[in-house]
């Protein structure tokens, strides 16, 4: 399993419409929307005696968990035009 290839995923044509459209956005709007997706992801997977005790505690973990989540994402070009996310 460490081979990064296995992991692959070829996007289809209709993601690469969409990462098209993603990149004419501006940065601080894309960032911003995976923010509150985190914080409705976090919301949804989280006991509710477990959440944090405020909105604010909730967006700064949503926060780390879109960093961590981007961190862990990268393309590489392979020789065809099909892009990879690993």
């Amino acid at each position: 399993m460490s081979d990064r290839k296995e992991f692959a995923l070829y996007l289809s044509e209709d993601m690469k419409e969409t990462l098209e459209e993603l990149q004419k956005r501006p940065t601080q709007a894309i960032a911003t929307a995976l923010i509150f997706a985190m914080s409705e992801l976090l919301h949804q997977k989280t006991k509710e005696e477990d959440l944090p005790d405020t909105l604010v505690e909730l967006i700064l973990e949503a926060s780390k968990e879109a960093l961590q989540l981007t961190d862990e994402v990268y393309f590489a070009q392979p020789a065809s035009d099909t892009e990879i996310i690993h």
